[in-house]
Order: structure tokens, then C-alpha cells, then sequence
């Protein structure tokens, strides 16, 4: 199968994610992407902030109480901590993330080179085999324990640090993908 033949294929797949949909925040630079001959997308996150309640450190053993993919909103995170519950919450913000497959290695290094230069300093090729595929990711990320056993662990203080950290590194991100909207432009003239 080529690689139009892979595009189309992909394309016509129903999202597996847990919503089951694309996150409206970065729905228009997935499209951007998939409208462009050498490239489409498989997966993307437009980046998050999350409250995990960890039961063991099993994937399927771990709960979202929280999820927002934009600016966290102490207020909700506040309530949901007012009774927290007996297994450890971790209060946990990463970037955006998005796997692009490219036509060809040519290709491939020249999104390399754009994701570097628009601040996605992480990104690197993840598959080469059957397709050839980009994971774009940058660096920024936070993620700390704030209570267990029933307890807060951190002062409202902290925590409201530690929230207003959190939408910090989502404003840049949502930056960084601006500018790797208006980079990845450049992909379209060859």
C-alpha cells in the first residue's frame, strides 16, 4: 500500500482515543496537516492539565478527576480536592502532542527541522518501517503528587502556584503550535 493508499486508510478510521474525537484546540492544525499531500496525521493532544487519582501504577488503574485543555480552573480543582480520595492524586500538565507520517525521509527531516525551530524541541522520527512517522512534542510538562490518604499534601497556596504554573506552560504551547501552523506552511511549496 502506498502511501496515499495509508492517508486515505487513516483518514477514514473512527478516532480511538478516550474522548473519541479530536480535541477542538488543535482540530484546525490536524486538518491543516491532513489537507497536505506529504503528511497526515494519527494521533494528536492538544496538550492538558490533569488531576490523576493513581490506584497503582497500572495504566488502567488510573482515573482522570479532572481534564481541561486549556486553562486549568483552580475553582474545579479546589472543589474536586475538597474531599480528596485515599489513593495518591497527581496534579499533571503535558504539552501538546501529534504523530505526523511523511511521504518520505526527505520530508520527514524537513518537519524536523520546523518543529525545532517553532519551539518542539523533543520531536523525533518513532517509526521508519512500514510508514515513517514524526511524534512532535515539545518540553515542557509538570507533574507532582499533591495528596494522599485523604489529605492534602500541598497549601492552598502551592496549589494555586502550581495551577498557575500549569496554564503558564499551556499559554506557551498554545503558542508553539501557532507558530508551527504557520511553519509547516512551508512543507506545502515543495
Amino acid at each position: 500500500m502506498g502511501f496515499d493508499q495509508k492517508k486515505a486508510h487513516q483518514l477514514s478510521k473512527k478516532d480511538m482515543s478516550k474522548k473519541g474525537f479530536i480535541d477542538k484546540e488543535i482540530k484546525p492544525l490536524v486538518d491543516q496537516i491532513n489537507n497536505m499531500k506529504n503528511l497526515y496525521t494519527t494521533s494528536s493532544c492538544a496538550g492538558r492539565t490533569l488531576l490523576l487519582e493513581k490506584k497503582s501504577d497500572k495504566k488502567f488503574d488510573i482515573a482522570w478527576i479532572y481534564c481541561d485543555h486549556n486553562q486549568a480552573s483552580l475553582k474545579k480543582i479546589k472543589e474536586i480536592l475538597k474531599n480528596p480520595p485515599k489513593s495518591p492524586v497527581w496534579i499533571k500538565q503535558e504539552p501538546a502532542i501529534i504523530h505526523i507520517c511523511c511521504r518520505d525521509l526527505k520530508v520527514a527531516e524537513k518537519l524536523l527541522v520546523i518543529c525545532k525551530h517553532t519551539g518542539f524541541k523533543y520531536s523525533g522520527i518513532i517509526s521508519i518501517g512500514k510508514r515513517i512517522t514524526i511524534e512532535v512534542l515539545s518540553s515542557e510538562n509538570l507533574e507532582t503528587i499533591i495528596s494522599e490518604n485523604n489529605t492534602l499534601l500541598v497549601s492552598q497556596d502551592y496549589l494555586k502556584r502550581i495551577v498557575k504554573e500549569c496554564n503558564a506552560k499551556m499559554k506557551r504551547n498554545k503558542q508553539r503550535l501557532e507558530r508551527f501552523s504557520l511553519g509547516i506552511k512551508e512543507l506545502e511549496q515543495d
